[in-house]
């Protein structure tokens, strides 16, 4: 109420018998240490009345689009309650059977269909149906891996029967799509320069099996996942050993997962909001059923069989070996209307001045787009279904990472500032200025004439000027007859 000022504390408290030397000395003294903490009853009070608030979920937020593409209505109506994380966990699965699909983004740059989701929920929330899902969209994927399997373990029998021929002839490679969540670093690179520039699944329904004991993830490259994400970046390891494996490839991964909140903080830490993977990734919440009966399963095959016919389909149409090579799409309609959506962002950004709206928008509508490539080879053209899902996933993805990470990237940004003042600060430095540098956290004028007086200036001169400008700067704060660096 009095911004800490000796001034108006002066003013509004009593005397006590005090003289006013002894009453602004006692009251300097308890500022040295301002207290900051909300006072405890404040605290409970504000808590007590917030019970009554309910805040907005995402879906409220952003509701289910009534236009989507068929496949997204089979999977929301088969999944029921788990409809909207089952669709958002889908798009990994999707963007890997589109592995060769292009298209051109507002930028000009040509994207392809990589995403991470992460799954978050209550233990035995029903985080399983990942295994569902994948199971019925990636049919393709893993049918094709298991043949994979058997060729490469036919071969290694033979070539450890005939070693001297198979050398001769040079060691085949083997081309696998899906990975288990906890490959190496060199498997990874070993099996993404065979896989004939096709993007690599790893999917796992339950982070807590990739957590270390010490609370730390499994040693896979935090830097993999980025470059995995972007898909234009090349990525590998280097070893002086012949048993390992070298290599420099440009990797492009889809990675699902799932857990617990805890569970997945570990695996990608808000904290860390500064190597870009939080941006990356679209989170899921999984529904709250606390306290509901057990959900019934779907047994609808008939359904099931549906959404594997269409996983089918979208195989043969961007992978390997009925398409050999990349295609582009276009989707002019989609790009008009992110671009609207993201001056949308921008302007929210503008008057709330939160930095975490402007650098969030930029990869969540990055995603948006994405969802629109699945959408659009789902629906054969560009339809407003089409538009409506990348806008919905757009927005799926912004609010879930400001949900998740919004606070962490303001604090960020306000640290980098700070950094930056202060290095800004120190390249200019001037006389003046290294004195303040020297002088105690808290002085008074006698101070500084007494430290100018050692490096030989006038004491006499400049020190009120010098005060008023530091106060003026921001760097000081007068307190009575004492300042106070800030």
């Amino acid at each position: 109420l009095t911004d800490f000022n000796v001034g108006h504390l002066l003013a509004v408290l009593p005397e006590w018998g005090l003289s006013e030397e002894e009453r602004r000395a006692t009251i300097s003294s308890a500022l040295k240490n301002q207290g900051t903490e909300m006072p405890p009853l404040l605290k409970s009070v504000i808590h007590e009345l917030k019970k009554g608030e309910k805040e907005a979920s995402i879906e409220e937020l952003n509701p289910i689009p009534k236009r989507m593409p068929k496949l997204f209505v089979l999977i929301m109506s088969y999944f029921g309650v788990f409809g909207i994380p089952a669709v958002l966990a889908s798009l990994p699965i999707l963007g890997t059977l589109l592995t060769f699909c292009r298209a051109k983004y507002r930028d000009g740059e040509l994207q392809k269909p990589l995403f991470i989701v992460a799954v978050k929920g209550k233990f035995a929330s029903g985080k399983g149906f990942i295994n569902k899902l994948y199971e019925a969209l990636g049919a393709p994927l893993i049918c094709a891996d298991e043949q994979t399997a058997r060729e490469e373990a036919q071969y290694n029998y033979e070539e450890k029967h005939t070693k001297s021929r198979k050398e001769a002839q040079g060691r085949k490679e083997f081309s696998y799509r899906t990975l288990p969540a906890k490959v190496s670093n060199t498997e990874l690179v070993k099996r993404a320069s065979q896989n004939q520039g096709q993007s690599l699944c790893l999917v796992c329904d339950d982070v807590a099996s990739l957590i270390r004991q010490k609370g730390q993830r499994w040693n896979m490259d935090t830097d993999a996942l980025l470059k995995g994400f972007d898909g234009n970046g090349r990525w590998g390891q280097a070893y002086v050993s012949p048993s390992s494996f070298s290599g420099n490839i440009e990797l492009q991964l889809n990675v699902l997962y799932g857990g617990t909140e805890n569970g997945i903080h570990k695996m990608i830490p808000p904290a860390e909001v500064e190597n870009g993977l939080a941006s990356r990734c679209t989170f899921a919440t999984m529904p709250d059923t606390s306290g509901m009966p057990v959900q019934k399963r779907n047994t609808d095959d008939k359904r099931l069989e549906k959404i594997r016919m269409m996983a089918e389909q979208l195989f043969e149409k961007g992978s390997y070996p009925t398409c050999a090579k990349p295609f582009e799409i276009k989707l002019p309609k989609t790009n008009a209307a992110l671009d609207r959506w993201d001056k949308e962002k921008i302007e929210d950004y503008m008057q709330s001045g939160n930095e975490a709206v402007d650098a969030l928008r930029k990869r969540s509508a990055v995603i948006g787009f994405r969802a629109a490539m699945v959408a659009r080879c789902l629906e054969g053209k560009e339809t407003p279904a089409v538009v409506d899902f990348a806008i919905w996933v757009a927005n799926q993805a912004y609010l879930s990472q400001m949900a998740y990470c919004g606070e962490e990237v303001q604090k960020s940004y306000d640290e980098n500032c700070r950094l930056a003042r202060k290095s800004a600060r120190s390249i200019s430095k001037s006389r003046n200025t290294r004195i303040l540098d020297n002088l105690p956290e808290n002085f008074t004028k006698k101070d500084l004439q007494e430290a100018r007086m050692k490096l030989g200036y006038d004491a006499t001169k400049e020190c009120s000027y010098i005060l008023t400008r530091w106060e003026k700067e921001g760097r000081v704060r007068r307190d009575g007859t004492r300042f106070y660096k800030l």
